[in-house]
């Protein structure tokens, strides 16, 4: 019954397929289904003759980086039919990851007979990027990549790219120009619990952020952007009631909720565009907003977030790490 809307869609032309981290036991007892040859390569590829490109949801969770962490993840995802490993971040589990896949392929692993599974999986990719035109059109070697290419196949990219561009004039026409800012801003969550940006003014705000977009921003609007080390003497001041840090990593989360253990009567916010898969501390007056990602846009939302917000900021609905491990007011 599940296989019913994949079928459909790869009868429809779907290009692109996502693997999720689930178990199906009667399919496959030792592997989630991003994992497993058994799904991915006999009945993904084989038994529904799915040709596109197959991408593994995020590699960081813990249905596969605490369970498959010791059974090379990045290998068997390939192995069995994946040809984009999802990441979200650069961090320790992404560089594991590589280091896999290049130990892998130097010894042979990828090779079956006269086939290279990773090249077929680059060549995938390449093929899907040239006919939506992200490689052709951008490329330095414009004529030197289309002599490579067969007639057939430089017709249906520019075919394929005439589609994208009225496409886009079509949805420019219809859609407001400022729609990336306004999803941006519609996807910022908030952990542990609401957020409200409008409950402490500005000027009784503490910025301490890092980053070129972060401080830009709040140079145009003259808004003070101080040092960690001067937060003490501005706490002591008695006039500040938030402090507002940005993070990206593990460490500068952890020096956030120190921050917001050492200053439990100010709430302490993190603008957070990194991994969310990391361990989050659960304290009474930290607050953390969530972005999911590290484009501009999206820092922008962050910031605007408690800059001009003017509505609540919902919960995040995700499992994360931090829900069951040991919280920073727990540490010895």
């Amino acid at each position: 019954m599940e296989l019913i809307p994949f079928q459909e869609s790869i009868q429809q032309g779907a290009e692109v397929v996502m693997s999720a981290h689930i178990v199906y036991p009667k399919l496959d007892p030792d592997f989630p289904a991003t994992l497993s040859s058994k799904i991915l390569k006999g009945i993904l590829r084989e038994r529904m003759g799915f040709k596109g490109v197959v991408i593994t949801d995020a590699m960081e969770m813990d249905a596969i980086d605490k369970h498959y962490k010791d059974k090379n993840p990045g290998v068997l995802a390939i192995l069995a039919g994946a040809d984009i490993l999802l990441m979200t971040s650069w961090g320790k589990t992404t560089r594991d990851m590589k280091n896999q896949i290049l130990t892998a392929y130097k010894n042979g692993i990828f090779q079956k007979g006269e086939r290279d599974l990773l090249k077929e999986a680059v060549y995938r990719q390449i093929l899907l990027k040239l006919k939506h035109g992200i490689i052709y059109e951008f490329s330095s070697k414009k004529s030197e990549s289309k002599e490579k290419l067969s007639d057939l196949e430089i017709k249906e990219i520019d075919f394929f790219q005439n589609q994208i561009a009225q496409r886009e004039k079509n949805f420019l026409e219809i859609f407001s120009s400022n729609l990336n800012a306004e999803i941006s801003r519609a996807s910022i969550v908030s952990f542990p619990s609401l957020f409200d940006p409008n409950s402490v003014k500005i000027e009784e705000t503490i910025f301490s952020v890092r980053g070129k977009e972060f401080e830009t921003a709040l140079e145009e609007k003259n808004i003070p952007n101080v040092n960690y080390s001067k937060i003490p003497v501005l706490v002591k001041q008695n006039k500040f009631k938030r402090i507002v840090a940005v993070t990206f990593s593990q460490l500068e989360l952890d020096l956030v909720a120190k921050l917001a253990k050492r200053h439990s009567n100010l709430e302490v916010v993190a603008l957070h565009y990194g991994s969310p898969f990391l361990k989050l501390n659960t304290l009474p007056n930290l607050k953390i907003l969530f972005s999911f990602s590290p484009t501009l846009e999206s820092k922008k939302a962050l910031l605007y977030s408690v800059l001009e917000r003017k509505s609540t900021i919902p919960v995040v609905d995700l499992i994360l790490k931090g829900e069951n491990e040991k919280t920073a007011s727990q540490q010895p």
